[in-house]
């Protein structure tokens, strides 16, 4: 019966269970015969028949009939509002233990943003940039992939900090948005100074503060990026960006003017990845003083913090006038 409600969401109807308790009370065939012999002494009883004696097993099989009986009737008085409600009470106890199970299961998951060292042990990264693919299936939209990259390097690498918006481009506002007109607005020569810098060993970190909607774009822009008659490019190197949305993100930066908030807390993670002996920023460069605090709060010296103003000329923070 608790199965029945288990499956169908319903209990049985009262003649099932009635034929159920009768098949368990009769039993077999010779009890049967037994039973219809009974019900004959009982008829012949009621009819006034002088023979009502009973043998001592037909007697003891009349007790069970009586039990029988008496416990078929209890059960056709309970209603079946009566037997929902005793279901509804199992299926809720049910219910709390597994809900239990699922809790001590979820107690034992940490949900984190930061693979394992097995995880990426298992990913066979090779020196330099990996390409990486993460993809979804489901009936709607079939499936869909999105594509990343994962630097493997040195542990000893040095690591030069660029900030993008008026630091690659000519300002924070229109760094945002002239792109996407298919204008370049970008300072002149800073492709040949990065080039410069990549050749003599050093790998870039492009750090923004922009939305992470705006990766695409973003990623796009650094990478088609062309200047001077040979085409120079922006060497490879990671792009960090804000994981938050794009209005807030473009608040946090453009109207409050507080990038730093988020680049002194993702550049510190990127320092715990190093050795505790390691000092894996040599310099950093930016438009503002929040990025000249963001670069000195994760170990970068001062003298090697570089400011690039709207004409594109390089001032050291501890020497403006330089």
């Amino acid at each position: 019966m608790i199965m029945t409600y288990l499956a169908f969401k319903q209990p049985l109807p009262p003649d099932q269970i009635a034929q159920s308790l009768n098949e368990f009370y009769l039993g077999h065939t010779t009890q049967q015969a037994i039973l219809e012999k009974v019900f004959d002494r009982f008829e012949e009883a009621e009819m006034g028949s002088e023979d009502d004696n009973l043998s001592v097993e037909e007697a003891k099989i009349a007790d069970d009939i009586l039990r029988a009986s008496y416990c078929m009737e209890q059960r056709r008085r309970m209603t079946e509002q009566d037997m929902t409600r005793a279901f509804v009470q199992c299926d809720d106890d049910l219910d709390k233990k597994s809900s239990g199970k699922v809790k001590a299961q979820e107690k034992k998951t940490i949900r984190t943003l930061t693979p394992s060292s097995a995880q990426l042990a298992s990913l066979n990264l090779q020196p330099g940039q990996n390409l990486v693919t993460f993809s979804v299936k489901s009936r709607l939209q079939g499936e869909q992939k999105i594509s990343g990259k994962i630097f493997l390097w040195d542990y000893r690498t040095k690591i030069v900090i660029s900030d993008v918006d008026g630091t690659i481009t000519r300002s924070d506002v229109m760094g945002h948005v002239m792109p996407r007109f298919g204008n370049d607005w970008s300072h002149a020569g800073i492709c040949n100074l990065f080039q410069k810098i990549s050749q003599n060993g050093y790998q870039i970190l492009y750090l923004t503060a922009r939305a992470i909607g705006q990766a695409n774009s973003s990623r796009n822009y650094i990478n088609n990026l062309r200047q001077d008659a040979d085409q120079k490019r922006l060497p490879e190197g990671p792009l960090i960006m804000s994981p938050d949305r794009l209005m807030r993100s473009f608040n946090r930066e453009v109207i409050l003017r507080k990038p730093q908030v988020f680049k002194i807390a993702c550049l510190k993670n990127i320092v715990k990845l190093f050795p505790q002996d390691q000092a894996p920023f040599y310099c950093g460069f930016g438009n503002r003083e929040t990025d000249a605090v963001s670069y000195c709060d994760v170990g970068v010296p001062v003298g090697k913090v570089f400011i690039i103003n709207p004409d594109g000329e390089i001032t050291q923070v501890e020497k403006p006038n330089y």
